[in-house]
Parts: structure tokens; C-alpha cells; sequence
């Protein structure tokens, strides 16, 4: 597996989590030997990892003209969670296979405040931007801005499942990112701690977006789920949703105030649906052809 080094560990400070993680680094080499490329070939999972083109999208347009696009995620099937020897990994990323057996569209950013204003009318945000992502709210509060988007779109929006989730932001890539394991190559892809400059989000869409078209996903915010938090099942998932009931709901994604460790595409977090913080913030799913019934 190829690792990487972070010279000096920085400590993350972020509600509920303080670590420092320390790595080290080998060469890359100019030409892979076969035994290389038979690694990097394990770390992508048993589907492969090579680049994909991103779907069609979709646009909604919200009061004010203000838009949101909608990153089109084709049904397939993947190896959720991480393999036990991968740097950074939590006791709760039980790989096991699920197949996602629905394509379905998902913001290509995070919920920015203006267009949370445009549904919601208000801005709990503590750092304020129009083009930022909108954070500060609680999971109650993003499931009732999906249902007044549904309402004001007539489209089905709602917030994506942990398996949705993973599913887009791999990418059918592998590793601890989709574009393996080397965090150096992290910067061009999200706003994280060693990237964000000061305590601060940053405008929505200016990193590089993953192989299917979504930004984000590794920084700026962390993102709440549709799941109540549970322990990963080993065998194989056909479209999970998580329990019926629990105390914590999931959370997934980076953070501008995360190392690179933290912001891994299996890292699983979960909190109290009425808990509310400047690093936590929502990305929507929306189902295809789906429309809501006129009221």
C-alpha cells in the first residue's frame, strides 16, 4: 500500500473528536513494477478503479432564479467500509459488499446559504457567505429543508443514505480516497485542514470534483445522512437504510478542520439528530422521474 507522512500531526479539535495520527511516506517510483500495480489494484476493490465520465445533471431552479445542480449517480455495486490495514481506519468500517440498485441524482455541492435561504428564508450560519456552504443546522432541520425543496420544486428530494453516499463519493474508485491512497493529492480535491488556510469554510465548487461530478466531498463540511448510525453488517446489502430507530444519525465526509485522515471515504461519524455545529452541513439527493403529488 503506498502511505504518505504528515510532518507535523495537527490536532483537531471538532465537537466530539481530538486525535493526532501520524504517517509515513514512501517515493513514488517512475515506473511501477508489476507487484505495484498489483497493489494498487487490490486498494481499488475487486471493481476496479479507473476514471469515469460524469453523468447527465439536472438543474432545479429556486425563488430568486437561484439554482441548484444535481450530479446524476448510476446504479452499481461496491465494497463499502475499509480493509483492515488502511491508514486512519475506525473500528466501525466493516467492509462488506452493497449494491445500490437505483441510479439517482445528488447535489454536486454542498446546500450553499443562499440557496438554503431561498427555501428556508433564514441563514443559521456562523460563517457567513452566500456562495459557503450553509452549516450550523441540525439533522431535523435539513430534512425539513428537503421537504420544502420537494414541495417548492415538485421534485423528491431528500437526504442521500450513508450507502448512497459512499457510493458517489467513491466514484468506483478505491482506497482512502477515490483516487487512492496517496493525501498529498488531497488539496486539489477539498478544503481540509491543511488546505482551508483559517478557521473558515470557502465557496462552494472551487476544488476538483470526482470522476462523477461532485465537489466537496472530502472537505469544507461534513454532511448528514438519512441513517440512524448503526454497527456495518458483514454480509452483502442490497440498497441499505439503516435501522429503524437509534440516538445518533450519521454524518459522513471531511471538514475544514480535519487532517487528511479524517476526511477518508469510508470515515464514519454520527451525532444526535438535534445537534447543530459549524462543521456540519448537507448535501441532497433526488430521485429520477420522481414528482411530488400537488398538494
Amino acid at each position: 500500500m503506498i502511505s504518505l507522512e504528515i510532518p507535523h500531526p495537527a490536532r483537531v479539535e471538532c465537537a466530539h473528536i481530538m486525535n493526532t495520527h501520524e504517517w509515513t511516506r514512501s517515493r513514488p517510483r517512475k515506473r511501477r513494477s508489476g507487484l505495484a500495480v498489483a497493489m494498487v489494484a487490490l486498494a481499488c476493490g475487486p471493481w476496479g478503479c479507473g476514471p469515469t465520465k460524469p453523468g447527465p445533471t439536472e438543474t432545479l431552479t429556486l425563488k430568486s432564479g437561484i439554482e441548484m445542480t444535481f450530479a446524476y449517480i448510476p446504479a452499481g455495486r461496491f465494497r463499502m467500509g475499509s480493509p483492515a490495514d488502511e491508514p486512519g481506519r475506525g473500528k466501525d468500517e466493516t467492509p462488506h459488499e452493497v449494491t445500490i440498485t437505483k441510479a439517482f441524482y445528488l447535489s454536486a455541492t454542498e446546500v450553499t446559504q443562499s440557496q438554503w435561504q431561498a427555501v428556508m428564508d433564514d441563514n443559521p450560519s456562523y460563517l457567513i457567505g452566500d456562495d459557503r456552504p450553509v452549516e450550523h443546522i441540525s439533522w431535523t432541520q435539513a430534512v425539513e429543508f428537503c421537504r420544502r425543496l420537494s414541495e417548492q420544486t415538485g421534485r423528491a428530494c431528500r437526504l442521500p443514505t450513508e450507502a448512497e453516499w459512499e457510493y458517489a463519493c467513491r466514484a468506483r474508485g478505491g482506497g482512502m480516497f477515490f483516487f487512492g491512497n496517496r493525501a498529498r493529492r488531497l488539496r486539489a480535491f477539498a478544503w481540509y485542514q491543511d488546505s482551508s488556510g483559517l478557521a473558515k469554510t470557502h465557496a462552494v465548487g472551487k476544488k476538483k470534483p470526482n470522476p462523477w461530478g461532485l465537489y466537496d466531498t472530502y472537505g469544507n463540511v461534513r454532511e448528514w445522512c438519512a441513517d440512524w448510525y448503526q454497527p456495518y453488517p458483514t454480509e452483502r446489502a442490497r440498497d441499505p437504510a439503516g435501522p429503524d430507530e437509534g440516538k445518533r444519525r450519521v454524518i459522513r465526509g471531511g471538514s475544514w478542520g480535519y487532517i487528511a485522515p479524517f476526511c477518508r471515504s469510508a470515515r464514519r461519524e454520527a451525532a444526535p439528530p438535534g445537534r447543530r455545529t459549524h462543521y456540519v452541513g448537507l448535501r441532497v439527493a433526488m430521485d429520477r422521474h420522481v414528482a411530488m403529488d400537488a398538494p
